[in-house]
């Protein structure tokens, strides 16, 4: 039995075996007519009017009533717009009615269009060659043997969509362009904080819509906080549509005093296609009890202490074991009792080896416990950074130590050893 077939590029092709009634060629048919009324492409959108930065979802189809193998030629080509793929290997045949007319539809191409400009955006042409069987009996197609072949390249007719510029009115001052549905929370590592140590703000924001223009919200920073540069990741599944998921931004910062800090309610506007209007979600207000800074030994004073009058009460005592030493000395000789004493050796302490900053990065590849390389390594950035004059380095090595303490304590996974040791060597030289 005849099968049909669909080929997309990439070699990856579909065999339908599904049975349907063979087409048989009449005496005198217009082979060219029926052709044009049973093989078609096809390009259906999700509208024909969208606003800029609005999802657009695009599927290219081909539709036939006849026996054929069929590849796909050329693709269709977009611009003015970003384009997420939805196209997958899966490709299944459905049976679709048109016109009272029942077709087998195999999808060929199948996109999420961002449009990023006012204005008609043309959709491309797909282009597929088929080859076509003709029969003229039930068991001539059983046995798949055509009376006739045809083979024709159709493309689907142009369509253009229609992209309007976002309105004016009502738009909010931190509004930045991102077109869906969303909710936005945050939160920090840790709500009882020390001053001057590391802690992490993470916003999330999850919804629908267009992700490519979501950036990090603006953040009303009190003075008594330092903050630092965001890093983000995001987890979406781009063959929904629109797109979904969520993405998230990490801000490491540090406290400057012990009390009470506060991050301010974190605002974040989008504008809603569905409602067309503009809307705004915010995060609640943190606040985050500080406790004073862990106090710093002084290496000087405890040297001073040693080598003063703290321990000034050693000098007698050792003068009274010398004079009981000399006294029993005396009285062995006067009993005329040789004692022969054995010199004292005196153990000479193993000499002290410095480490160079190379053999100490050298040494970090000895380790393998991701938590305890990354330790040594903020320990030793933290030794260069004090002892580092130029002020670019000393900024270069903060950053690493702050993604240090996030690898350590906020388990951020896209720091690497690697990463981290070309940096530092970076940073030696």
């Amino acid at each position: 039995m005849a099968q049909n077939s669909v080929q997309l590029p990439g070699g990856v092709q579909l065999y339908d075996d599904s049975y349907n009634a063979p087409y048989l060629l009449k005496a005198n048919e217009d082979v060219a007519l029926t052709i044009k009324n049973n093989v078609f492409v096809r390009v259906n959108v999700s509208k024909k009017e969208c606003f800029i930065g609005e999802p657009i979802l695009v599927v290219y189809k081909l539709f036939t009533r006849l026996q054929s193998e069929s590849k796909l030629v050329k693709q269709p080509e977009f611009s003015g717009c970003s384009v997420i793929e939805m196209t997958t290997n899966d490709l299944t045949a459905e049976i679709e009615i048109m016109d009272g007319k029942a077709y087998k539809s195999y999808i060929i191409r199948k996109v999420q269009l961002v449009p990023l400009q006012e204005g008609n955006l043309m959709l491309g042409t797909a282009e597929v060659e088929n080859t076509i069987s003709f029969f003229k009996t039930i068991n001539k197609a059983n046995n798949n043997v055509p009376i006739l072949t045809k083979t024709i390249t159709l493309g689907n007719t142009p369509l253009g969509i229609k992209v309007k510029p976002l309105p004016t009115e009502k738009r909010p001052d931190n509004f930045k362009n991102t077109v869906g549905s969303f909710r936005i929370s945050a939160k920090v590592n840790k709500l009882t904080d020390t001053a001057n140590d590391n802690n992490n703000l993470e916003i999330t924001i999850e919804g629908n819509g267009n992700f490519q223009n979501l950036v990090c919200p603006s953040i009303n920073w009190p003075n008594d906080i330092e903050h630092f540069d965001s890093d983000n990741s995001e987890s979406i599944d781009r063959l929904n549509f629109p797109v979904s998921g969520s993405k998230k931004f990490i801000i490491p910062f540090s406290c400057k005093k012990e009390g009470k800090a506060t991050i301010p309610a974190i605002a974040f506007s989008f504008f809603d296609d569905e409602l067309k209007q503009y809307k705004t979600v915010v995060a609640d207000t943190i606040n985050i009890n500080v406790l004073p800074a862990a106090e710093k030994i002084d290496v000087s004073k405890l040297q001073a202490e040693v080598g003063n009058g703290k321990y000034i009460w050693i000098v007698p005592f050792i003068a009274v074991i010398v004079g009981f030493i000399l006294w029993l000395n005396f009285f062995k000789k006067s009993t005329e009792k040789k004692v022969i004493i054995s010199p004292i050796i005196e153990e000479k302490p193993e000499p002290i080896v410095v480490k160079t900053n190379t053999e100490k990065l050298n040494n970090l590849l000895l380790i393998e416990d991701d938590k305890l390389y990354y330790l040594e390594a903020k320990n030793f950035a933290i030794v260069l950074s004090e002892k580092e004059a130029d002020n670019l380095k000393r900024i270069e090595l903060k950053n690493l130590i702050n993604a240090l303490n996030e690898a350590l304590y906020a388990y951020n996974k896209t720091l690497t050893k690697e990463i981290v040791f070309e940096k530092l060597e970076q940073l030696l030289v």
